[in-house]
């Protein structure tokens, strides 16, 4: 994980420092996460590399027999990364570096690239990002697949905010659903969605005027891969 830290961190390195004068790097350990934090010469956070632990194996096989009938081989973000920023063109500037890296690199390919800010791609309960998966090749030899996300600043506030009832959720479905398969849970997922998009608090803080824009008559339609 740490060989693949170095990757990313490098292209993030490059990006930063052709776009803001001045800034500066800091790296924070808070226990099971590790944080590179970049800043522009005001000290205002512009983007940031988040590394948590690799994930447990209790919690792998909680989500394997969950959401994928017990085949581990569909869990592919044991091992994930985030980075997040504080402007879309940014998050732009860095997935277009990363595609071209992983298009010359011996290190890492792109094995897949979902761009969940698109209004048909978000998640049930309205999480977007853009979720890259890819194989990494390590230097003593085998590959492993990961995952990496590309977020938002303010998505991820309201995440935090939001995860201790998406942990009551995840729990508690599979639960009432018992053996049925994970598109019975995603419709719940979706109905309950439903009833957050239509409390008053909940769409004052996700609701950001980007959001309603609307390009070639599709919302989102800015993050199609064409103008990507």
């Amino acid at each position: 994980q740490e060989q693949m830290m170095h990757q990313f961190e490098a292209i993030l390195d490059t990006t930063i420092a052709a776009q803001f004068t001045g800034y500066t790097k800091n790296k924070v350990s808070e226990g099971h996460l590790q944080r590179i934090q970049y800043k522009d010469s005001g000290g205002k956070i512009v983007a940031e590399l988040l590394i948590p632990l690799i994930k447990g194996a209790e919690r792998v096989k909680q989500k394997a027999k969950d959401k994928y009938k017990g085949r581990f081989d569909k869990v592919r973000d044991i091992s994930r990364f985030s980075m997040v920023f504080n402007s879309i063109p940014l998050l732009l500037q860095i997935l277009k570096e990363l595609r071209a890296q992983g298009n010359k690199s011996d290190c890492f390919t792109w094995e897949e690239i979902e761009n969940r800010f698109h209004e048909k791609q978000k998640t049930a309960l309205g999480w977007r990002d853009v979720t890259m998966m890819f194989c990494y090749r390590f230097k003593e030899g085998g590959t492993h697949l990961c995952e990496l996300q590309l977020q938002l600043d303010k998505y991820n506030v309201v995440r935090k905010e939001a995860h201790d009832f998406y942990d009551v959720i995840r729990q508690e479905l599979p639960k009432l659903f018992g053996a049925k398969d994970a598109g019975e849970i995603e419709k719940a997922y979706h109905l309950i969605e439903d009833v957050m998009q239509n409390a008053d608090q909940w769409k004052r803080k996700v609701t950001t005027p980007w959001l309603t824009q609307k390009t070639h008559g599709t919302p989102c339609d800015v993050w199609s891969w064409e103008s990507a």
